[in-house]
C-alpha cells in the first residue's frame, strides 16, 4: 500500500511541477553548454498494474546533440493482477493472484543523424523478474528470474517544423518479452507538442508446459490515447493517458476495457 501511495504522490508531483518548470524553461533564452549525460523517470498505472521506473544515457565522448557512443542504465519495479489456477487443478476456474516484477539492464548503443532522421540502436544484458504466488498455472503469469541479450531500437522523424513522429521497440530474450511504442506528434507552440500514440506489449512463454485452457492462449497487451510532451533546453516532460489492454489478465479477447496513465520526467546535464 505504501508503494502505490508513493507511486501515486509522483504522478501528482510531476503534474504540479510540470507548469512551474515550463515557465521557468520560458525565460532561460540563452545557449547552453553541451550536454552528456540524460536521465529519466517515470510511473504508469494501468488497470491492475502499475510501475515506477528510471535509468540515464551516457555520451562517453561527444554530447548527446551529436552522433556517437551510447551507454545506457535502466530499472524498474511494479506490481500487476493476473488469473490463474493451481498447479494440478482440474477446476476451469480461475482465480485473482497479485505479482511483482522488477527489471534491469545495461546496454550499449549508437545514435546517427541521417537528415531529419535520429536513430539509436543499443544491445545489452537485461533481467526481468516475475514474482508470484507458488504453484499458480496461468499462460499468462511468467514466474520467476530469467536474464539474456537485449536489444532496442529508438527513431525520430521530424515532419517539417510542425510534425514529428517517434517509434520505440525492443525486445529481450528475459522471458522473451517484448514492446514497443508509436507516437505521432503536432507541435503547438516550439517546446509543446500534443498527439496520438499506440503501444503494444507482451511476453512468450512456453505453453508445452502449462495445462491450458482455450482461453488462456498468451496475448499481447495494447494501448491507444493521447499525450502531451513539454520539451526546455534542460530536459522534457510528457504525459499519456487513454485505453489499455492487461497482458496479464485472462480475457477471451483483446480488449481495451481499461485505462492507463504515465508520466515520464527527462532531464540533461
Amino acid at each position: 500500500m505504501c508503494i502505490t501511495c508513493i507511486a501515486v504522490f509522483a504522478v501528482l508531483q510531476s503534474l504540479a511541477l510540470a507548469p512551474f518548470q515550463a515557465a521557468r524553461a520560458a525565460e532561460q533564452d540563452r545557449p547552453t553548454a553541451p550536454t552528456w549525460i540524460e536521465t529519466w523517470s517515470g510511473a504508469d498505472i494501468a488497470g491492475g498494474a502499475w510501475s515506477l521506473y528510471g535509468g540515464a544515457t551516457v555520451a562517453p565522448f561527444a554530447s548527446l546533440e551529436r552522433n556517437g557512443l551510447r551507454l545506457r542504465a535502466a530499472g524498474g519495479y511494479g506490481q500487476y493482477r493476473y488469473d490463474g489456477r493451481p498447479t494440478g487443478s482440474t477446476n476451469p476456474a480461475l482465480h485473482r493472484y497479485a505479482a511483482q516484477v522488477s527489471s534491469a539492464e545495461a546496454l550499449i548503443g549508437w545514435q546517427t543523424q541521417l537528415g531529419p532522421l535520429t536513430a539509436k540502436a543499443f544491445v545489452g544484458i537485461a533481467s526481468l523478474t516475475h514474482e508470484v504466488d507458488p504453484g499458480i498455472t496461468s499462460a499468462l503469469a511468467v514466474v520467476g528470474e530469467d536474464y539474456g541479450v537485449k536489444g532496442a531500437l529508438e527513431l525520430w522523424l521530424n515532419l517539417g517544423s510542425s510534425a514529428w513522429v517517434s517509434l520505440d521497440a525492443s525486445w529481450t530474450a528475459a522471458h522473451e518479452t517484448y514492446g514497443s511504442r508509436l507516437r505521432l506528434g503536432h507541435r503547438v507552440t516550439p517546446a509543446l507538442s500534443a498527439g496520438l500514440e499506440a503501444a503494444l506489449n507482451g511476453h512468450a512463454v512456453d505453453t508445452d508446459s502449462t495445462n491450458l485452457l482455450p482461453h488462456e492462449r498468451p496475448k499481447p497487451a495494447g494501448r491507444a490515447g493521447l499525450f502531451a510532451r513539454y520539451e526546455w533546453s534542460g530536459g522534457e516532460v510528457s504525459l499519456s493517458a487513454g485505453l489499455a489492454g492487461n497482458t496479464f489478465e485472462v480475457a477471451d479477447d483483446l480488449a481495451l476495457d481499461n485505462g492507463y496513465a504515465t508520466v515520464n520526467w527527462l532531464t540533461h546535464y
